[in-house]
């Protein structure tokens, strides 16, 4: 029998769970983590039922490729991921196939040919040929039970409104032994144990840890209270209050250009709208239309968001309006609001209402493609909020280490004769993201930051959700302040699979400081 260098190949090749920059401890920031409520001790026994994968009728085989490399396992029409496990009973492969063009999806675990080194046995195997039942389907190898062996976790990310995140566990010789499924969740598998999260609804979390014993699998559970409200994907969020309702916005989401959601309560349960923007004007495209905002005007509302112009390729800011703040909000425009073309492009709006009455609209410059730093830029409204007055004021630069590699997200308050700028920085794609904030001389600036640290971020931990950020503050009808932020559900960083939910925090101002929940002050 041929030795197994194919499988020792492809180890190079395994796909994990996508990285996670470590920030260092909290220390007197607002530490992004979960609270246990209530704990279930008991050990409840688990099975396969429900798996995803398995074995193929009638079964086959398939030849070992010649030159041992994990693209030439792909199918045709198909791109390759793959990995071994290792046991002592022998190697499983894994492959994630991806269509090359368009949708479709198809997971297999294949093993070594008795007495064939020339072939490979397909032992498992699950196919979505249109693409219409999966996302993206991710596989993970660890010895879970702990007893020295290798297991496959494959996570299959379901499409549809509850974004069901399915696990089948496969242990050697090929079988699947245990299976779960968590609604708007994640899952983590580790050397000794696998680990799961569950968003059901309701500003709470469920937390499972899974052992193997005895030849069982078993399972204690948590429950835990967290700043979620909503499961869906809703990054970049805004809230506004508006009558006896509270209305929340969001970056661009599945077929929605602005996706809405709405409450009688911020930090309550939320319900999706339709499309608050279903027509973009002609000078953009749908896709990239991000971080929205609306401002309250006499004469209806009026949603500013970041949209990319075909003619520069650059991300720019615009303008739309609706009489209500549901939408659906119309832009009539033929250009942008804000485009800084020689600064690589505008995005972030965000609208603030001074204590005189005057508006004013703060926002980012990208810098990239000039070669220069993110900075954040404010500038005085129209009475209407449509367009804008005089010139625009430089407020905020970038010079923490952690707001590497960039600045973006501002967001004025005012509070006790005084003006505060939040904002967000790090690296949006993972746990480094996080929130800081600064004092403003007026809401043209400038303004000066006054602690080295963010005022929230990650749990040094990593067991909540990751890299905070996206930062509005929303008054309720009893005058208390609320921050809305997205973080990415725990365990997880990056799209497509993942997944920033909305979380909405107590804001309070303490000796002419920020605190979040019941946090101490900031630094």
């Amino acid at each position: 029998m041929r030795k197994t260098s194919l499988l020792i190949a492809v180890l190079l090749l395994t796909t994990c769970v996508p990285d996670r920059a470590d920030p260092p401890a909290p220390t007197g920031a607002f530490a992004h983590r979960f609270g246990v409520a209530a704990l279930d001790g008991a050990a409840d026994e688990l099975s396969a039922t429900g798996a995803l994968l398995a074995p193929p009728s009638p079964a086959r085989s398939r030849p070992r490729p010649a030159d041992e490399s994990c693209p030439a396992l792909a199918d045709a029409g198909f791109t390759a991921r793959c990995g071994m496990a290792q046991s002592a009973g022998g190697p499983l492969v894994w492959v994630v196939h991806t269509r090359a063009e368009g949708r479709g999806l198809r997971a297999q675990v294949l093993r070594p040919t008795a007495g064939d080194g020339d072939r490979l046995d397909v032992v498992l195997e699950v196919t979505d040929e249109s693409g219409s039942r999966f996302d993206d389907i991710r596989a993970t190898v660890a010895d879970i039970t702990g007893d020295g062996d290798a297991e496959i976790a494959v996570s299959f990310y379901r499409r549809g409104a509850q974004q069901v995140l399915a696990l089948d566990v496969v242990q050697w010789p090929g079988r699947v032994t245990l299976h779960r499924d968590y609604v708007q969740g994640s899952a983590r598998a580790t050397a000794g144990k696998l680990e799961g999260w569950s968003a059901p609804g309701g500003g709470g979390l469920r937390h499972e840890t899974i052992t193997y014993g005895d030849g069982a699998w078993r399972r204690t559970v948590a429950s835990a209270e967290s700043a979620a409200v909503y499961g869906q994907d809703f990054a970049d969020p805004f809230l506004l209050h508006a009558g006896t309702r509270y209305y929340g916005y969001s970056t661009n989401r599945g077929a929605s250009n602005v996706p809405v959601v709405t409450s009688t309560d911020p930090s309550g349960r939320w319900y999706a709208l339709p499309d608050a923007l279903p027509r973009l004007p002609s000078w953009t495209s749908r896709g990239r239309v991000w971080a929205p905002s609306v401002l309250d005007r006499p004469s209806g509302y009026v949603l500013y968001y970041t949209t990319r112009e075909l003619a520069s390729g650059l991300q720019c800011i615009s303008r739309a309006w609706s009489a209500s703040p549901a939408g659906p909000f119309s832009d009539t425009s033929t250009g942008p609001l804000i485009c800084q073309t020689e600064l690589s492009g505008s995005i972030d709006a965000s609208p603030f209402v001074a204590p005189d009455g005057r508006a004013y609209l703060t926002w980012k410059s990208e810098g990239w493609a000039a070669g220069l730093p993110a900075q954040l830029w404010a500038q005085e409204l129209s009475g209407d909020g449509m367009s804008l007055v005089g010139e625009p004021a430089l407020v905020l630069g970038q010079d923490r280490d952690w707001e590497l590699p960039t600045i973006e997200g501002p967001s004025m308050v005012a509070e006790g004769g005084e003006l505060f700028l939040f904002y967000s920085a790090g690296r949006w794609q993972n746990s480094s993201y996080a929130v800081g904030w600064a004092r403003c001389s007026s809401p043209l600036g400038p303004c000066e930051k006054d602690a080295d640290q963010p005022l929230l971020r990650s749990a040094g931990d990593g067991t909540g959700p990751g890299g905070p950020g996206g930062s509005e503050v929303v008054a309720d009808r009893s005058g208390g302040r609320w921050m809305a932020y997205h973080a990415w559900v725990p365990f997880e960083g990056g799209y497509p699979a993942g997944r920033r939910m909305l979380h909405v925090t107590p804001l309070r101002f303490v000796q002419g400081r920020p605190v979040l929940g019941t946090g101490e002050l900031a630094p």
